[in-house]
């Protein structure tokens, strides 16, 4: 009887904190990203087909928009759409290597990248070039975007930090900042919460591989709180149980 307490209270914790914090997303590269429920959007471009930019191999994916002609507003990208809880703050981590970008324009750089709109008018991204890293706030040269790094953005959807993010590399904190404010989610349409991967911007080009994708909600004070007092009530019935068995002496 007290396994089955014991085995209840842990699905009921976990379930409710999981419940609480939404559900993840993760890609996994074995197919491409369009067989895993996301939409290849070729928008204004030369290369409308998914096949002509994107490629799978041994779970990598292989973006190249290199010489692609586009005219404004144009993307070679996968979005999932309706994928995200409003005013939830999510973590989004991408393993990635950039091989080359083409730029046509110095202060544009969103030729590989991720990102995703919140749902509530935010926007938040990261994209690598040649020289660095751009996000909404900067671009941060010296990064060696030409060798893998596991790159993660935490976004900030509500409270005194709202709309802004950090950006961190291989574990690293690297800086923070404010993302796109749309005001609404009116501009964006249906773009309005959900997540990108890919070229999103007409003129630059790159060229690179995704080795994984995977985006989380950040579980809330309240859903820590409910697992530690999950994993408090656990532990509590494990004890009792272990001062109930046969033989075992009173402590």
């Amino acid at each position: 009887m007290q396994r089955h307490v014991l085995s209840f209270s842990s699905a009921l914790v976990f379930a409710l904190a999981s419940a609480e914090a939404g559900a993840a997303i993760n890609l996994d590269f074995n197919s491409l990203p369009s067989a895993q429920g996301w939409s290849y959007i070729g928008l204004n471009t030369s290369a409308p087909n998914e096949s002509s930019v994107f490629s799978v191999s041994g779970g990598v994916l292989t973006q190249n928009t290199i010489g692609v002609v586009s005219y404004a507003p144009s993307s070679n990208r996968y979005n999932l759409f309706d994928a995200l809880t409003p005013g939830l703050d999510y973590t989004l981590e991408v393993r990635a290597q950039l091989f080359q970008e083409q730029v046509y324009d110095a202060n544009n750089h969103w030729a590989f990248g991720a990102g995703f709109f919140d749902g509530t008018g935010h926007a938040y991204g990261f994209s690598l070039g040649d020289a660095g890293v751009k996000t909404d706030w900067g671009y941060y040269a010296g990064v060696d975007t030409h060798v893998t790094h596991t790159y993660r953005l935490v976004s900030h959807a509500t409270g005194v930090n709202a709309g802004s993010a950090e950006l961190w590399i291989d574990g690293a904190f690297i800086s923070s900042g404010n993302v796109g404010n749309y005001g609404s989610c009116a501009p964006l349409g249906n773009l309005c919460n959900s997540v990108y991967l890919g070229d999103g911007t007409s003129g630059p080009n790159a060229s690179g591989n995704y080795y994984s994708f995977s985006m989380a909600p950040v579980p809330e004070a309240d859903s820590y709180a409910l697992m530690l007092l999950g994993i408090g009530l656990v532990g509590f019935i494990a004890r009792r149980r272990n001062a109930n068995l046969p033989g075992k002496l009173p402590a």
